[in-house]
C-alpha cells in the first residue's frame, strides 16, 4: 500500500510538472502575440503619424463658397472685436520707412533713390500719382491699410481661441504645404512637425476668419472677390484661368478674409491718433 501511495503522488507530481510546463508555453505564446501584434500597430501608427500624402490642391477640405468642410463654429472661443483700439504710430509708416521702400523699390531696378523725380512717376507709375510727393502720399496710404489688415488678423489671431477643426483639412493643408515646401534636410519626424505647425497657423487663422464671417452674417461681394484677383494680379476676364489652378474654395476662402476685414474696418477699428494721446 506504501508502494501504490508514493506511485500515486508521483504521477499527480508529473502531471501537475506538465501543467505547469503548457502553462508557461501558453503563456509565452501569448505574449509573443502581442509583442507581435504591439509591433504592428507600433509601425503603422509611426508611418501614419510622420507621412503625408502630398498634392498640389490649394482647395482641399474646402466647399465651393470657400467654407471648411465639416467645419463646427463651436470649437473656435472668440474674443471681443466689437472695438479694436489701434494706436495710429502702429500702422502709419513713417517718413524714415517710406524712403526705405523708396530706396528699395529703385534699387531693384538699377537705380538709386534720387532718381525718383516727378517724371519717372509719371512714366512708370502713373497710379501713384503725377509727381513723387503724390507717389509718396500714396505709397503712405496704401502701406497704412496694409499694416491695419495685418493689425487686425494678429489680433483675432492673438485673442480669440482654435480648439479643434476637421482633421482631414488640416492633413489637406500639410499635403499642400509639402508640395510647396519641399524637403530640405530635415529628418522625417522634424519635416513632419514642421508641416504640422504650418498648417495649424493656417487653419487657426482660416477657422477664425469663418468664424466672424458666420456670426455676423457677411457675404462675399463682388469687391472682395476683385481684391482676390487684383492680389494675384489678375485682370476679371481671366477669373476663370485663376480659378482652374487654385479651385472655387480656394479663392472664396481668400474673398471671405477680406469680408470680414472690411467688416472690422468699418464697425470695430478704433485709430488713435497720435496727437490725441499727447493731449
Amino acid at each position: 500500500m506504501g508502494e501504490a501511495k508514493k506511485k500515486k503522488q508521483n504521477r499527480k507530481a508529473a502531471a501537475k510538472k506538465a501543467q505547469r510546463k503548457r502553462s508557461v508555453a501558453l503563456i509565452l505564446g501569448l505574449m509573443a502575440v502581442l509583442v507581435a501584434v504591439s509591433v504592428c500597430i507600433w509601425i503603422v501608427v509611426y508611418r501614419i503619424s510622420f507621412t503625408v500624402k502630398e498634392h498640389g490642391n490649394y482647395s482641399v477640405g474646402l466647399n465651393d463658397d470657400g467654407t471648411i468642410i465639416g467645419f463646427d463654429a463651436s470649437n473656435i472661443k472668440m474674443c471681443d472685436y466689437s472695438k479694436i483700439n489701434i494706436p495710429e504710430e502702429e500702422i502709419v509708416p513713417s517718413q524714415e520707412d517710406i524712403d526705405s521702400a523708396i530706396a528699395s523699390m529703385m534699387e531693384a531696378q538699377g537705380l538709386k533713390a534720387e532718381n525718383l523725380t516727378d517724371a519717372f512717376v509719371q512714366a512708370y507709375m502713373p497710379d501713384m500719382g503725377s509727381t513723387v510727393k503724390e507717389y509718396r502720399e500714396t505709397y503712405k496710404e496704401r502701406q497704412k491699410e496694409v499694416n491695419l489688415e495685418r493689425y487686425l488678423l494678429t489680433y483675432l489671431n492673438e485673442h480669440c481661441e482654435v480648439k479643434g477643426y476637421p482633421e482631414g483639412y488640416l492633413e489637406g493643408l500639410m499635403g499642400l504645404i509639402k508640395k510647396l515646401e519641399p524637403n530640405e534636410n530635415f529628418s522625417g519626424k522634424e519635416y513632419y512637425a514642421l508641416l504640422r505647425v504650418k498648417a495649424q497657423r493656417n487653419a487657426n487663422q482660416a477657422s477664425i476668419l469663418q468664424a466672424v464671417y458666420e456670426k455676423e452674417g457677411l457675404t462675399i461681394s463682388e469687391a472682395n472677390k476683385d481684391r482676390v484677383l487684383n492680389a494675384y494680379g489678375v485682370d476679371k476676364k481671366y477669373a476663370s484661368t485663376l480659378e482652374e489652378k487654385y479651385g472655387k474654395g480656394f479663392l472664396n476662402q481668400a474673398a471671405i478674409e477680406f469680408a470680414v476685414l472690411d467688416y472690422l474696418k468699418e464697425n470695430a477699428v478704433n485709430i488713435e491718433k497720435t496727437q490725441e494721446k499727447e493731449q
